[in-house]
């Protein structure tokens, strides 16, 4: 499916929130005399592509010990990743709402459709040539061949939702342990931003913290509303099945040979 880009930005502009509300909130650490040469700071409006200059500067840099360097690529790219994932997880999120509200309408437009035939023999003309019962022969099984492949389509679906019934359970709680640890570390390292020497490790540090922490609550939203969409199709995707069982059953008995 192909976003419309107002979509894709606005998916964006929401997973940088986290580095928005950090860089208005970290104030940097006053340095004495000038900066040194190659210093860099995160934007008061940092973006994606905001982190990702300053990581990619971090090769070059010479005013920083090789300790402080590593801790900023390691902060840097968990940033960027947790960016990435907020993003690709509010497009699952929206998704599965969708389903979820247009799964009544489904349900109702599935239920008005004629249930397929169970006894549609295929009977063969009286005049009929070998050549014509090859033909119809090989259209039915061609047409066999597709019932089948839809139904075991469908019973695959059907396991892996029964299985992501039983995962989801556990991702949330893991989620909630994560976001609780998060939140707790990001108490720590706000209450220490003034003791630590370097300015940008200063504003990296929360900045790292405040993006996990969205991306884990997007997370938790996302897999809530896998779980709420499973529900809601559930009589939905078995009348899919049952209608495609049906139609396997039907048409082949009497297919020429």
């Amino acid at each position: 499916m192909r976003w419309p880009c107002g979509y894709v930005r606005r998916i964006l502009r929401n997973a940088a929130l986290a580095v928005l509300a950090c860089a208005a909130s970290v104030q940097a650490v006053p340095q004495s005399g000038s900066a040194p040469t190659g210093s860099t700071s995160i934007p008061g409006a940092a973006t994606l592509e905001d982190i990702q200059r300053l990581r990619d500067a971090l090769v070059g840099r010479t005013d920083l010990t090789d300790a402080a360097k590593q801790e900023l690529l390691n902060l840097y790219d968990a940033t960027l990743e947790s960016l990435r994932q907020t993003a690709a997880l509010a497009e699952d999120d929206a998704r599965f709402v969708r389903e979820r509200q247009s799964a009544p309408a489904e349900l109702e437009a599935a239920r008005a459709e004629a249930a397929p035939p169970t006894d549609a023999a295929i009977v063969a003309p009286a005049d009929a040539q070998p050549a014509d019962l090859r033909t119809a022969r090989d259209q039915a099984d061609a047409t066999l061949s597709q019932a089948q492949q839809r139904v075991a389509d469908l019973d695959k679906e059907q396991s892996g939702r029964a299985a992501r019934r039983t995962e989801i359970p556990a991702q949330l709680a893991r989620a909630e342990q994560d976001l609780d640890q998060a939140r707790q570390a990001s108490i720590v390292v706000d209450s220490q931003t003034r003791t630590v020497a370097s300015a940008e490790l200063t504003a990296a540090r929360p900045l790292e913290l405040r993006t996990r922490i969205a991306r884990l609550e997007q997370l938790q939203s996302t897999l809530k509303s896998e779980l709420a969409g499973y529900d809601a199709r559930t009589e939905l995707n078995q009348l899919q099945r049952d209608r495609a069982a049906r139609r396997l059953a039907g048409p082949f008995c009497g297919r020429p040979r």
